[in-house]
């Protein structure tokens, strides 16, 4: 039992009085803290999006991994490859919120990808004049 988190109830019978909660409560309230802490930070670390992509990987959301690798990839220079595992994401069963975010990032990468074609990059080859924030130097 000193694994168990005890949590005052706020509202209803017992109110005022601790609760045990368990491992699957803590699982659930630290995958939220981290997922709003990688959104927070602006996601533009790469170093972070990788951890974060393992972490969701390890808690079983593969959803938010896919989301943290195609992140990660686009962070790494290779959007058409990041564009694609948002595509492969798509296939899946989403929610609402899934689809929205993972609908959001395509629309935010599609220029990137647009101009990266443009210059004649193949996937899996990393744009050297990008820097890791998104911009362009020319």
């Amino acid at each position: 039992l000193q694994h168990q988190l005890i949590a005052p109830v706020k509202s209803g019978v017992g109110q005022g009085q601790p609760v045990q909660v368990g491992p699957r409560y803590r699982r659930g309230c630290a995958k939220r803290e981290l997922a709003v802490g990688v959104s927070a930070s602006g996601g533009d670390d790469l170093a972070l999006q990788r951890s974060f992509a393992r972490a969701s990987e390890l808690a079983g959301d593969s959803i938010r991994a896919g989301e943290a690798h195609a992140e990660a990839a686009f962070l790494s220079g290779r959007p058409q490859d990041a564009l694609n595992q948002l595509e492969r994401l798509k296939k899946q069963p989403l929610d609402y919120y899934q689809r929205a975010r993972i609908d959001a990032r395509i629309a935010a990468m599609t220029p990137t990808v647009l101009e990266s074609r443009r210059r004649g990059l193949k996937p899996g080859e990393e744009d050297r004049n990008r820097v890791s924030f998104g911009l362009h130097v020319e």
